[in-house]
């Protein structure tokens, strides 16, 4: 007894081992070779996804099956997003999927060799035995796809994630049915087999990365980079200048502000002209005459070391004005709040027709025999799964809430384009952590500091709300 308690102690304490070391190396290796992982399809998004998301979200379960004295469900964490990131990351790979597919095949097949259903514990995979299948997907991905990175590193999670997945889980479905108990595929989070398997690939993939991949340039959002640019032509300008090239001077000091001003003008769906831009957005008159000012002295034929002194303290004062209108793109904290507050009253009204209709059609109203049975816990892990469901849903396809709708208010990302699935999945499913740290008390604070108002989902999917008023030209119904 005392020999298998402290054979599982180790096992344990290997696994979440396992873990910090795989989150701390690549945590670091993206910050230093970030040019690298951009390139291998490891973004911030994807990275956020993985690291941030499925840790925050291990405590979320999707029921999947219900009935008398079973229960099975799918944890966030621990398998849904590992599925998806498999999936995502073969599609931008362009990886073959017949191949991947059997990759997969071969991985289960070593999955399921090298695990067994633990009564009273679940389906579990002895050390060192669970490293086999993580180290068949990785000699399958660089045997098939070893001229490019990127797809051996997509194939190689896929093959690592799914094989796990099928071979450990859900092959052995039929006997979690026949035992008849309460389990959870990728129920133990991230320190599930499902996610180490994916992850651990990842890591000793990335071993085999040439020398040269790893110099590779970072990429900027498109916000970043409008930023970089616009330093660099005032720079250029100041410099222009000190080297007596006035009209030059001022040519790029005016290229600063109609660079800043497109970008402005595009977090509100306008034309990138400066004086449209300040008049829709109710700019200070000034700025307009500021601009004017600027623009007659680059059309001058010859501008004189006063004229481009001039211009140059008229293009930072403009590019202070725009960038106080880029703030008014992000929605205020208490617009967001009365949209979730709208949200939240749809949720609970949805909730209630829900636990009506179990309890009603299902008990016949009996309270009593509904809380003792696993349909209680079903509808337990609705309401913590709801706010995720509901938000992905509707960012998705609509860019927008219910809530978000009426207070005309939608969700983009940093470089103002529309959501798409990933990016309205990674945001929302942050909203576990969000809803059990004081109820959003953690977010609040880190949006006070934050100049976009960002809360940590948007930091993680790298998204933004904005407010587009009802007459503004950038509006668009949810319907």
């Amino acid at each position: 007894m005392g020999l298998s308690t402290g054979i599982e102690a180790v096992e344990i304490t290997v696994h979440i081992g396992l873990l910090v070391f795989l989150y701390c190396g690549l945590f670091i290796g993206f910050m230093e070779f970030r040019g690298m992982f951009q390139r291998y399809g490891l973004d911030a998004q994807v990275m956020g996804l993985l690291l941030v998301g499925a840790l925050v979200s291990m405590i979320g379960d999707f029921p999947l099956f219900v009935s008398d004295g079973l229960f099975l469900s799918i944890n966030f964490g621990g398998a849904i997003i590992p599925i998806i990131l498999s999936i995502l990351l073969v599609h931008r790979s362009g990886a073959s999927p017949f191949l991947v597919g059997a990759g997969v095949a071969v991985v289960s097949v070593c999955s399921y060799l090298t695990s067994s259903i633990v009564p009273g514990y679940g389906i579990a995979s002895e050390f060192p035995d669970y490293f086999i299948p993580i180290l068949v997907a990785v000699g399958l991905s660089l045997l098939m796809f070893r001229r490019d990175m990127k797809r051996t590193l997509a194939a190689g999670y896929a093959m690592g994630t799914l094989g796990a997945l099928v071979g450990a889980d859900l092959v052995r479905l039929p006997d979690i049915f026949k035992i008849g108990t309460a389990g959870s595929i990728g129920g133990a989070g991230v320190l599930d087999l499902v996610f180490l398997s994916g992850l651990s690939a990842i890591a000793i993939i990335l071993l085999f990365s040439p020398r040269s991949d790893r110099q590779l340039p970072r990429t900027f959002p498109e916000n970043q980079k409008v930023d970089l640019k616009v330093n660099y032509y005032m720079d250029q300008s100041e410099k222009a200048i000190l080297d007596g090239r006035p009209s030059r001077a001022v040519k790029l000091a005016r290229k600063a502000v109609d660079e800043k001003a497109r970008h402005v003008g595009g977090c509100f769906g306008l034309s990138s002209d400066v004086e449209s831009v300040l008049t829709v957005l109710k700019g200070p008159v000034t700025g307009i005459m500021d601009y004017r000012v600027l623009r007659s002295i680059s059309q001058r034929p010859d501008v004189t070391r006063y004229d481009a002194e001039k211009a140059l303290i008229t293009a930072r004062i403009l590019l202070g004005v725009l960038e106080h209108l880029r703030g008014k793109a992000y929605a205020p904290l208490w617009e967001r709040a009365v949209a979730f507050l709208i949200d939240l009253t749809i949720m609970i009204a949805v909730l209630a027709l829900l636990l009506f209709f179990v309890v009603g059609f299902l008990f016949e109203f009996d309270f009593m025999r509904f809380s003792n049975s696993m349909w209680f816990f079903a509808f337990i892990f609705w309401v913590i799964i709801a706010q995720t469901l509901y938000f992905t849903f509707f960012e998705w396809i609509w860019g927008q809430s219910p809530g978000k709708h009426i207070m005309h208010l939608r969700v983009v990302s940093e470089e103002q384009m529309e959501t798409g699935f990933l990016e309205a999945f990674s945001r929302n499913v942050v909203r576990f952590v969000d809803f059990i740290l004081f109820f959003y008390l953690i977010s609040l604070v880190v949006m006070l500091k934050n100049p976009a108002n960002q809360r940590i989902g948007d930091m993680v999917a790298r998204t933004v709300v904005i407010r587009i008023p009802k007459d503004h030209p950038g509006y668009r119904p949810i319907l």
